[in-house]
C-alpha cells in the first residue's frame, strides 16, 4: 500500500520535534511495509536576491532552507504554494491554493502519482487541501482530528467552520486520536458526516519512556540537563502558548505556598509564533524565577531523559485530542496531573492511574498538586498504575496496524463503489448504496 501523508507540521531543521508523533506513526506504518510520503507544502519564493523584495518570498525562503528531505527513511516533499503578487489584487483562499499545489506536485510524479489514499493531519487545514487534491487525483482522503483543529482553530476562524463541515462531510474516511475528541468534532458536521469517525491512539514507545531504574540514573539524567540535583522537579511539556495552562499552572504553584518550597518546575516546548508566552518573565512576575528551568525545544532522543530527571508530571491545557506528553509521563513511571479534556479521562481514571482536574480550575489545580507533593507513597503508587495503563494503550506499531486495516477496509469500500467512469464516488453517493 502507498500512503501520501499531508501535513504542515513535520520535523525540521530548526524544530526536530515539530509533529513527533505524525512522525512515529508515519514509521509504524512504512514498518509494517506501507510505502509512506510526507507532503509538506512550502510557501513559493524566487532565487536569491529577488526574494528580498517580499516578506512573504523571504518567509517561504527561510522555510524551504528549513526543510527535511527526509527523516528516518521517510521521504518528505515539499510541493511549493504561489502567492499571487499583490495579493489585494488576486484574492483565494489559501488551503484552496494548497489543494491545488499538492495535486499538481503528484501528478508530475509517477512515484507518487500511483498512490493509494491520502492520509490528512489534521481536519482542517491540511483535511479541506487534501479534499481537494484527492478529487482532482481521484484517490480517495482519509483525515484525522488531532485536538484543535476541533477545539481552537473554528472558534477562532469564522471561515475554518466551513471548511471543517466540508471535511466532515466528504472524506472518505474520519479518524480521531480519542473518543471524546470524535464526540467533540460532532458539532462542526453542519451538513451531515460523511462516515463515522474510528479512534486510533497515536501510541507510545514505552521502551524508551520506562521509568528511571536507579536513583543514580535519576541524577544522571539531571546532571545531563543541567537541572538541579538535589531538588524535587515538576515537570511540564507544552507549546508556551496561554492554552496549555502555563498561567493556571504558576498561580496554583504560588498559591501553595511552603507545601512547594522543595519543588521547581521544568519546563520544554518548541516555540510557536508570536503568541508565544516568555515563561521566565511570567514566572518572575510570581516570585518563582529561581524556581523555574525552561529548556526550550529539546530533540527528541533527550525527552526520554529528561523524564527519568522528574518526579511528577503536570500538563493544565485548556484543551487536547490526546496529549503525547500525557502518555509519555505516564509511561516514564511518573504521577501525571492533567486536564480533563479530550482523552485523558479514557487513559486516566482519577486518583488511581493520575489526578484529573477541570481546565482553568486554579484552586483544584492546586489541590491535586499538593495532594502530590506531600503525599509521596500515593504519588509513587499512582505513577506505577500509570505505567501499567500506559503499557496497555499500545505502541505506535500495534496502533498502526490498526490503522493499516481501517486503510485496507476503506480502500475496498472504495473499489467496491466506483463508477462506471472509474471515478471515486463522493460519501454522499456511497450512502445511497
Amino acid at each position: 500500500m502507498k500512503v501520501l501523508v499531508l501535513s504542515t507540521c513535520y520535523p525540521r531543521r530548526s524544530q526536530p520535534n515539530s509533529g513527533i508523533f505524525i512522525h512515529r506513526q508515519v514509521r509504524a506504518l512504512a514498518d509494517l511495509g506501507a510505502e509512506c510520503h510526507v507532503l509538506q507544502p512550502v510557501d513559493w519564493s524566487p532565487p536569491a536576491p529577488i526574494h528580498m523584495l517580499d516578506l512573504s518570498w523571504q518567509y517561504g525562503h527561510l522555510q524551504r532552507k528549513d526543510m527535511l528531505a527526509e527523516v528516518e527513511g521517510i521521504p518528505v516533499h515539499h510541493p511549493s504554494v504561489y502567492h499571487p503578487r499583490p495579493s489585494r489584487f488576486f484574492p483565494g483562499d489559501y488551503w484552496e491554493r494548497v489543494g491545488r499545489s499538492v495535486s499538481r506536485y503528484i501528478e508530475r510524479r509517477p512515484g507518487l502519482r500511483s498512490a493509494d489514499l491520502l492520509y490528512a493531519h489534521f481536519l482542517c487545514h491540511e483535511g479541506y487541501a487534501g479534499l481537494i487534491s484527492a478529487r482532482r487525483l481521484g484517490i480517495p482522503l482519509v483525515a484525522i482530528a488531532r485536538g484543535d483543529d476541533v477545539h481552537a482553530w473554528p472558534a477562532r476562524w469564522p471561515d475554518r467552520k466551513l471548511k471543517l463541515a466540508a471535511v466532515l462531510r466528504e472524506a472518505d474516511g474520519l479518524l480521531a486520536c480519542s473518543r471524546r475528541l470524535a464526540r467533540d468534532a460532532l458539532q462542526w458536521a453542519t451538513d451531515g458526516l460523511a462516515r463515522p469517525f474510528e479512534v486510533v491512539y497515536n501510541g507510545i514507545d514505552t521502551d524508551r519512556f520506562s521509568p528511571a531504574k536507579s536513583s543514580e540514573q535519576k541524577r544522571e539524567a539531571r546532571r545531563s540537563l543541567g537541572l538541579p540535583e538535589e531538588k524535587r522537579l515538576l515537570l511540564s511539556v507544552a507549546t508556551p502558548i496561554v492554552a496549555k495552562g502555563w498561567l493556571e499552572l504558576f498561580d496554583a504553584f504560588v498559591s501553595l505556598g511552603e507545601a512547594a518550597a522543595g519543588w521547581h518546575i521544568v519546563m520544554a516546548g518548541a516555540p510557536r509564533n508570536s503568541d508565544d508566552l516568555n515563561l521566565r518573565a511570567e514566572a518572575k512576575v510570581r516570585g518563582l524565577g529561581a524556581q523555574v528551568h525552561w529548556l526550550g525545544c529539546l530533540p527528541p532522543s533527550k525527552m526520554p531523559d529528561l523524564h527519568r530527571a522528574a518526579d511528577a508530571f503536570v500538563l493544565a491545557s485548556h484543551n487536547e485530542g490526546l496529549s503525547n506528553s500525557v502518555t509519555e509521563a505516564m509511561a516514564s513511571g511518573l504521577p501525571v496531573i492533567t486536564t480533563d479534556v479530550g482523552g485523558h479521562s479514557e487513559i486516566i481514571e482519577d486518583g488511581v492511574t493520575g489526578r484529573l482536574v477541570s481546565p482553568g480550575d486554579v484552586d483544584a489545580l492546586a489541590a491535586a498538586l499538593r495532594a502530590t507533593f506531600t503525599d509521596y507513597e500515593a504519588s509513587a503508587h499512582i505513577g506505577q498504575a500509570a505505567r501499567k495503563r500506559a503499557l496497555h494503550i499500545g505502541d505506535h506499531r500495534a496502533n498502526a496496524a490498526l490503522l493499516l486495516q481501517y486503510f485496507d477496509a476503506l480502500l475496498c469500500d472504495v473499489r467496491k463503489f466506483r463508477s462506471k467512469e472509474g471515478k471515486i464516488k463522493t460519501c454522499a453517493e456511497f450512502s445511497a448504496f
